[in-house]
């Protein structure tokens, strides 16, 4: 049986993250080190988190293809939209975020928050399956 190009890469890379992971975590003793690094993140890790979790793939195709389309006042358009959206996002929650910092879940800020550990509970299978 002989191996693709592209089986190699994949099953290369795989080896790569295991390894990395098992490596990286020698050091990590609990959930809350794991979850949140233990809160030992440079400005720079959590922007560059933020701004590849926000861009995806279909946002760069999109924007892309629609620039090849309608031209480059397409992009201006995408630019400003979406300092606008960030800026009342960012307006909006910023004031209200202050009561989940303690938590690593939705469930659990859901839980802590108001409704319990049922509904903790419900918010944890919900979004399991």
């Amino acid at each position: 049986m002989t191996a693709s190009v592209d089986t190699i890469i994949f099953l290369g890379f795989l080896v790569v993250n295991i390894v990395l992971g098992l490596t990286s975590s020698r050091g990590i003793k609990t959930i809350r080190e794991y979850a949140i690094g233990d809160r030992n993140f440079s400005t720079a890790t959590i922007a560059a988190t933020i701004i590849a979790t926000y861009i995806g793939g279909s946002t760069f195709y999109t924007i892309v293809s629609q620039s090849y389309i309608n031209g480059l006042s397409f992009i201006w358009a995408i630019v400003a939209g979406e300092f606008v959206c960030l800026f009342l996002i960012a307006w909006y929650f910023s004031s209200r975020i202050g009561e989940f910092l303690g938590n690593l879940s939705i469930a659990e800020a859901m839980g802590n928050c108001c409704w319990g550990i049922c509904m903790s509970f419900f918010n944890s299978l919900v979004f399991f399956f």
